[in-house]
């Protein structure tokens, strides 16, 4: 997702002052909800996030792992505090507060639309990593994302991004599920076809290996 794009988002998503669920709607999905016409979808896929507002299909599975669990006792029924860029980057923060029995928490949801670093990771208040969608050791890359560590930054981009105005957010945001949706039903058709290929070019392959009928059927009368 373009860097112009994602700060003429995050202004749009200043109006919101309250984040009502948040869940993930399949493996790689953050649904965030505010309010009963803003129902956002994060799709942190590595290569191919984007923010988009539509309903994705049903879930076929409750996600029960510490992420999931930690999302939405820190997230639901939460009030946001702030919403910005963070490092001049392709990185979210939406600051939150829950307020509990005792003492009021808050919650730092950070989502990096940053390429090879793209995650969604849940951070207190001084930066220390309370969960994450993807855990990444120091083997791996530069910067790892290990719970109860400080998060270290990401180097920022060497260039100065484009402007790409857009003349409205939310109708961007719209087209853009529609579109991926489309992209999505044409390449898993694409791929059904492409298997349904194979195992047809199998089958003639296997009828084609069988005997004549005829030779069969006079076999069978010699035999008798």
């Amino acid at each position: 997702m373009r860097f112009s794009y994602l700060k003429q988002i995050i202004a749009y998503m200043q109006n919101f002052s309250h984040i009502v669920a948040a869940y993930r709607a399949n493996d790689t999905t953050l649904k965030l909800v505010f309010n009963r016409e803003n129902s956002w979808n994060f799709e942190m896929a590595r290569g191919d996030s984007a923010i988009t507002i539509g309903e994705v299909p049903n879930r076929g599975k409750m996600y029960q792992a510490p992420f999931d669990i930690l999302l939405a006792k820190r997230l639901n029924r939460s009030s946001i505090q702030s919403i910005a860029l963070h490092n001049n980057d392709k990185i979210i923060r939406i600051t939150t507060t829950t307020s509990g029995s005792y003492k009021s928490e808050t919650t730092i949801l950070q989502l990096e639309f940053t390429g090879k670093h793209t995650n969604v990771i849940l951070l207190d208040k001084e930066g220390i990593v309370l969960e994450a969608l993807r855990h990444i050791d120091e083997e791996v890359s530069t910067r790892s994302v290990r719970v109860g560590q400080k998060l270290g930054e990401i180097p920022s981009p060497p260039y100065e991004p484009k402007e790409y105005p857009l003349e409205d957010v939310r109708e961007f945001l719209l087209h853009e599920f529609r579109r991926r949706s489309s992209e999505r039903l044409n390449r898993l058709k694409s791929e059904k076809k492409s298997l349904l290929h194979k195992r047809l070019t199998h089958l003639h392959k296997h009828l084609s290996a069988l005997e004549v009928e005829n030779t069969l059927l006079r076999e069978a009368e010699d035999l008798q």
